[in-house]
């Protein structure tokens, strides 16, 4: 494995005392994982990331004690913003052209965890979120043959690929909901939060996805002259939380929630600028 110089640097914040330990530097970009996502192993002995610095995207990894990075792949077509380690921790899987690969963190034995080459047109979505034992990722691609886009389960061993849901809009930000091991959630392209004459199911952000039996239906949804972004799951699975900004203005923003399944808005925390 490619090895290099340590970057990290320990530096003390000086309106709070607080330690802050900076892990990459340099002038190429360091991507880490998505926010809702995990770039941690499990032991938390390594930190994992994506980074341009030889020129184009690669995956690495850095021990967090010693500030070692390691390169962990070396593919023409890495996705940037793509990668997550699944559960039990041991692997980070990501994406590269109409494959998913696996890489053990610790050893950097890499491996082909998905081929969708047969059914996916261009590069599989970025964004992998996983069942809660690991053996199975939810992702994205656009058929071959048609518009919009295909949701699928897929064993993290190669073994199958089951397309459960397809939406001729498009579909951005698919998420397995965190210790539910037959529901997940998905956004469509279409924006149309900002359409107050649209109807409610139009309108909304995220829809709630059974896996088992492909059926959806609007869960997130913001009243006329509210939008809402980034939403994400707690991690029992509860709620799906989310920022609600007004429109036009983007303020005052909240952080709101909705129960797995629907239910009234919780507003958590609001902030007028």
């Amino acid at each position: 494995l490619q090895t290099y110089r340590p970057e990290k640097q320990i530096i003390r914040d000086p309106r709070t005392g607080r330690e802050v330990v900076q892990l990459t530097a340099g002038e190429g970009e360091n991507w880490g994982a998505y926010a809702s996502l995990t770039p941690f192993s499990a032991d938390e002995r390594y930190y994992v990331f994506n980074s341009n610095r030889t020129g184009r995207w690669k995956i690495y990894r850095v021990e967090i004690a010693s500030g070692e990075i390691t390169q962990l792949s070396d593919r023409e077509d890495v996705r940037r913003e793509t990668l997550n380690v699944a559960p039990p921790g041991r692997e980070v899987f990501y994406t590269a052209g109409n494959r998913i690969w696996a890489v053990d963190i610790a050893t950097g034995e890499e491996r082909c965890a998905v081929d969708a080459t047969t059914i996916a047109e261009g590069q599989v979505h970025s964004y992998l979120t996983f069942s809660p034992d690991g053996s199975k990722v939810l992702m994205m691609y656009r058929t071959a043959s048609g518009k919009g886009s295909v949701v699928a389960v897929a064993a993290t061993d190669g073994s199958f690929i089951q397309p459960v849901y397809r939406n001729e809009e498009g579909l951005q930000h698919p998420r397995w909901v965190p210790a539910d091991p037959r529901t997940a959630s998905v956004s469509v392209n279409a924006d149309r939060q900002n359409k107050p004459d649209e109807t409610p199911e139009r309108r909304a952000r995220s829809w709630q996805l059974d896996l088992e039996t492909g059926k959806a239906f609007p869960l997130l949804i913001m009243p006329p002259g509210w939008r809402c972004t980034h939403e994400y799951w707690a991690p029992d699975g509860s709620r799906i939380y989310a920022h609600r900004k007004h429109v036009p203005n983007w303020t005052p923003a909240s952080i709101v929630s909705v129960p797995k399944g629907g239910g009234p808005i919780t507003t958590h925390y609001t902030d007028t600028e």
